[in-house]
C-alpha cells in the first residue's frame, strides 16, 4: 500500500489516496496519536479520502483499514503553520480557532476556544437550525464542543427562540446578549463579565462563541480574548479581518479593529495587554479569572 497527502494548508482539506495490491481500503483513520489513541474513522471512497480540521503545525498519523478491519501501514504528515486555523463546519460560516498564536508567554493552545456565526436562523418562533447534521457531528465529535456562547440579544428574539443549543444536550447553552453598536466596549460590561467567568473554567472547554454573522460582537469578544492572552497585534488584526473571507454580507477593513485599540488606548497600562487586564478588572472582571483563562490557554 502507498499512503499520499497533499493540500496542507488547514483551509483546505487534507487529501489522502489509498493504493494497495489486495483489498481496497474503505477506511482511513488519524489521531494526533500515533498509538491512535482518541482516533477519528473517515470513510474513503474510491481509495481517496478528505481530512478537515486538522490543527496546524501539528503531526498527524493516519493509516488505511480494509472493510474486513485490516489495518496498513502508518503514514505521516504536518499540516502548515498558517494561521488563523479555518474551520470546515457544514452549515456555518466564519468559524476558526483562536489557537495557535504565540506570546510572550507561550502559544496559545489550539482545540480549545472557537468562533463561528450563527447556526440558527434569527428571529423566528422555533429554533431553526442553519448547521447540518453533518455540522453538528463535527462540532460534537470532532471539535468535542461544551461550551456555546451567544452573544445575540434576547429582547428582540435575535436568538430565535433558542434555550437551548442546536447540538444537542451535550452542550451547555449560555446567552450572553451584547450591543452592536459603536458602543460595545462600554455596554456590555454584564455579559463581558459573565463570558469571562465561563473562560476561567476548565469545564467550559472546548467553547464557541457567536453572534449573528460572527464578526461584529464575535470579532470584539475575540480582540479582547487575544489581546489579554497577549497575541501580538497584527495576529489579533489578522484573526479580525479574517471574517472577510466568511459570508457577512459586507466587508470589514482594519479602522474597524483599530476602533478597539484606540478605546483601549484610554486605559491604564503600558502594553495592549496591559491595557485590557485593566479594562476588564474595571469591568468586574477579577485578577483570579483572568489568570485561570491564561493558565488553560496557554502552552508553555
Amino acid at each position: 500500500m502507498v499512503l499520499l497527502a497533499f493540500s496542507t494548508d488547514c483551509r483546505l482539506p487534507v487529501t489522502v489516496l489509498l493504493s494497495t495490491d489486495g483489498e481496497e481500503y474503505a477506511f482511513v483513520e488519524y489521531s494526533e496519536d500515533p498509538n491512535f489513541n482518541d482516533s477519528f474513522t473517515l470513510a474513503a471512497k474510491n481509495g481517496k479520502a478528505e481530512i478537515y480540521n486538522l490543527k496546524v503545525d501539528t503531526p498527524y498519523y493516519y493509516r488505511g483499514i480494509t472493510a474486513s478491519g485490516k489495518r496498513g501501514e502508518i503514514g505521516a504528515i504536518r499540516v502548515e503553520n498558517v494561521l488563523p486555523r479555518n474551520l470546515y463546519i457544514d452549515g456555518v460560516t466564519n468559524a476558526r480557532d483562536l489557537g495557535g498564536y504565540q506570546t510572550e508567554n507561550g502559544k496559545i493552545r489550539q482545540g480549545l476556544l472557537y468562533r463561528t456565526a450563527k447556526l440558527n436562523k434569527n428571529k423566528t418562533d422555533v429554533p431553526t437550525p442553519l448547521i447540518t447534521e453533518a455540522g453538528i457531528d463535527t462540532m460534537v465529535n470532532v471539535l468535542k464542543v461544551k461550551t456555546e456562547v451567544d452573544l445575540r440579544k434576547t429582547e428582540n428574539n435575535e436568538i430565535g427562540a433558542l434555550t437551548s443549543s442546536v447540538l444537542g444536550p451535550t452542550v451547555n447553552y449560555v446567552n450572553c446578549p451584547m450591543s452592536y453598536d459603536a458602543d460595545m466596549p462600554i455596554a456590555n460590561d454584564e455579559s463581558i463579565r459573565t463570558l469571562f467567568s465561563l473562560l476561567a473554567k476548565e469545564e467550559s472547554y472546548p467553547l464557541f462563541f457567536h453572534c449573528s454573522i460572527g464578526t461584529d460582537r464575535t470579532g470584539y469578544t475575540a480582540f479582547l480574548m487575544l489581546t489579554i492572552l497577549g497575541a501580538d497585534p497584527q495576529d489579533v488584526y489578522r484573526d479580525y479581518l479574517f471574517s472577510n473571507f466568511g459570508n457577512i454580507g459586507g466587508n470589514r477593513t482594519v479602522l474597524n479593529v483599530l476602533g478597539f485599540t484606540f478605546f483601549l488606548a484610554t486605559q491604564k497600562g503600558a502594553t495592549f495587554t496591559e491595557q485590557a487586564e485593566n479594562y476588564l478588572i474595571n469591568l468586574g472582571v477579577t485578577m483570579d479569572e483572568i489568570d485561570s483563562f491564561r493558565r488553560i490557554m496557554i502552552e508553555n
